[in-house]
Parts: structure tokens; C-alpha cells; sequence
């Protein structure tokens, strides 16, 4: 009789489950990692989590705690002693040391513990302190310090943390939007679309783009939840709304606005590594960043064009479409989930921690 497969348990803390970056990278990788031999756990800690149900049907088993250090702290070796699992991948932000210490006592020296740094954190005085010192000693319990682009690797850099960079991907699915989308007959010759995804809030400066897209007298696409956003760009989105120009809107999958639209705008002050602009890469639309913090790693990238934080050099650009209206060649990032999960395996086993097996009856 065949030996049952050994199978590695990794729990991702993160915050509440939203359709944000990493969870939806969890998602879109979930087989690929099943694929190497790992099984993941996600915790999502706070009370709303409206993306737990997609965590769960792509095969992730979900757990919530409360925003304490003791239930986290709880949840995490529940994870271990019910779950089996020997690694910690710790997303999230806030109070980094005492999270760190208390996987530690979670897996009791039964595995190790994985962070992934997934901002450009631009953090002064007693921000800055607090991060620089909880870095030095918890980086020491780290199999491995992730960051999802160059630009995070230089911020964390300046603190002397070693880092390594494993870039975000995306859902398979994009790659053959890409190939639709180039299939398609011309574009159409009414006003050129601007695409937006992402949830609102004052950091993504949506109202930047919306503006400069609005005076070039273009339509617009807003995916994504706008209970953060700022009153001005409600009132953007409201004016837009009321003469037509606005044709799509909301908190739903951005792929047929990426095959509808003609280029993708992201005017953020500061990201990490959006996923959102991963994809709009991956399919081929031409794209507008900001020059900022977390977007600056593409813009050497084909297709890619990045505006000074200003009314003036948004408007300027808007201002000619044909310098715009063109596909980018092939992105030269892979942003493929094989690769991503690939990555964070070879991270995953480096600790060689203990091994849950399968449960008796499992196929060999």
C-alpha cells in the first residue's frame, strides 16, 4: 500500500478578508499551491469579512479572531493543534513584534514564520522608531522577509532589512482575456474609456484620474467599493453618473470592463504592488500611473506611462489619445500564479518543519 502523501499547512494571517490584493492571490493560487504539497488556512481578524466565502469555496479553511493579541494568539495555535499547520505567514501590519512572538509560541518550535511586507510604508517619527525596532528583532524569527516589488525592497531597505522580492500575480484568467481582448475587431470610434479598479479612499486619489478623464471629455469605469471615498470624488462620480459618461460602477470582477475599455488608471500617492495593475498589464491595456511610491517599478514597463501627482500632467496626457491609444508589446514580468506560489513554496519547505500527513482513507 502506498505511504500517504505528506502535505504542508501554512496559516496566513491577514485582517478582515476583503477582495484586496493577497486574498484574491490566495484564491487564484489555491491550486497551484495545492499542487506542491501545501494546504492553506487563512485568519482573517475583525468582524466583516465579505470575502471569506470565496476564500472557502476555493478550498481555504477559515478562521476569525478579534483584534486582541490574545485571540489571535488563540486562533493561531488553534490552527497548529487542530489544523496541523507548521507555518505562519504573517500579512499583516500592525503590531508586528508581538504578532511574530506569538506565532512563535503558536508553532513551539514545530515550524516557522513567513512575513510579506505588501506596502510602501512611508512612516516618520515615532511611526518610523516603532517600525525600525520591531524589525530588528522580529526579522530574526523569519524563515524569510518578503516584498512584492523593488520599490517596498528600497523603503525596507532604508531600515536595513533584508528582503527578497517576489512579485504579486494574477488569476490565469487574465491571460486569456488578453488574448480576447486582442482578438477583437477596432476599437470603437466614440470617446476612449478610462478603467479604474480599486476600493476608494483617500490614498488611491481616484478623483485625480476621474477629473482629468471627465475635462478630455472621456467615459469612465469605476470598479470597486466607494464607502471611503472622498467627497470630491463622489461628486465626480455623481456628475458623471447624471450625463452618461459614467457606464460602469460598483464592486464587482473587473474583466469585462478590462476588454471594454480602452486604457487603465491608477493615480494612487502610494501602493505596494497593486494587483489591479497586473492585470490591466497582463491583458494589454495602455496604463497612466502616478510617479509614486509602489508604482515606480513599472514604469519602464511597455504601455506604461507615469504623471507627476497634478492636474496639469494628468490633463497634458489625456489631452492627445493617439499617444495612448496603443497596446503595450508583451509584459516581461512573469505575474503567472505558477511562478508566485512556486516562490513562496521553496520559502514554505525551507524551515523543514514538522509534516502533517493526510487523515487515513486519503487517496495515495
Amino acid at each position: 500500500m502506498t505511504e500517504p502523501q505528506s502535505r504542508l499547512v501554512v496559516l496566513h494571517v491577514l485582517g478582515e478578508l476583503r477582495p484586496s490584493g493577497m486574498e484574491r492571490m490566495l484564491v487564484s493560487a489555491q491550486q497551484e499551491f495545492s499542487g506542491l504539497g501545501i494546504d492553506g488556512i487563512v485568519l482573517g481578524q475583525g468582524i466583516d469579512h465579505p470575502y471569506g466565502g470565496a476564500l472557502r469555496d476555493a478550498g481555504y479553511k477559515t478562521l476569525t479572531s478579534r483584534n486582541s493579541m490574545a485571540s489571535r494568539y488563540l486562533a493561531m495555535r488553534r490552527a497548529v493543534v487542530e489544523d496541523g499547520a507548521t507555518v505562519i505567514h504573517i500579512h499583516t501590519e500592525g503590531q508586528y513584534l508581538p504578532t511574530a512572538i506569538a506565532a512563535r509560541l503558536a508553532l513551539r518550535g514545530n515550524g516557522g514564520v513567513v512575513r510579506t511586507i505588501h506596502n510602501v510604508f512611508s512612516a516618520s517619527g515615532r511611526w518610523l522608531i516603532s517600525r525600525r525596532l520591531q524589525a530588528r528583532i522580529a526579522d530574526l524569527l523569519m524563515l524569510e522577509v518578503i516584498v512584492p516589488s523593488v520599490d517596498v525592497e528600497q523603503n525596507e531597505n532604508s531600515l536595513r532589512r533584508k528582503t527578497r522580492v517576489i512579485f504579486n500575480w494574477v488569476d490565469e484568467r487574465f491571460f486569456a482575456l488578453r488574448n480576447e481582448r486582442n482578438a477583437q475587431l477596432a476599437r470603437s470610434d466614440g470617446p476612449p474609456t478610462a478603467l479604474i479598479v480599486g476600493n476608494c479612499s483617500p490614498v488611491k486619489n481616484h478623483e485625480l484620474a476621474i477629473g482629468a478623464a471627465r475635462r478630455a471629455g472621456h467615459q469612465l469605469i469605476h470598479v470597486g467599493d466607494e464607502s471611503h471615498a472622498t467627497e470630491a470624488e463622489k461628486a465626480l462620480l455623481s456628475e458623471m453618473a447624471q450625463d452618461g459618461t459614467l457606464t460602469g460602477r460598483g464592486v464587482r470582477s473587473p474583466d469585462d470592463s478590462l476588454l471594454r475599455a480602452d486604457y487603465f488608471a491608477m493615480p494612487s500617492r502610494n501602493e505596494g504592488m497593486p494587483v489591479a495593475l497586473a492585470e490591466a498589464l497582463v491583458v494589454g491595456l495602455p496604463v497612466l500611473i502616478s510617479n509614486a511610491p509602489g508604482l515606480r517599478w513599472a514604469s519602464h514597463l511597455d504601455g506604461v506611462t507615469a504623471l507627476e501627482i497634478d492636474e496639469a500632467s494628468w490633463d497634458l496626457s489625456l489631452s492627445d489619445w493617439s499617444l495612448l491609444a496603443r497596446n503595450p508589446n508583451q509584459v516581461k514580468i512573469d505575474f503567472s500564479p505558477a511562478r508566485g506560489a512556486a516562490a513562496y513554496a521553496e520559502i514554505y519547505k525551507s524551515g523543514k518543519p514538522r509534516r502533517r500527513r493526510q487523515p487515513r482513507g486519503a487517496q495515495a
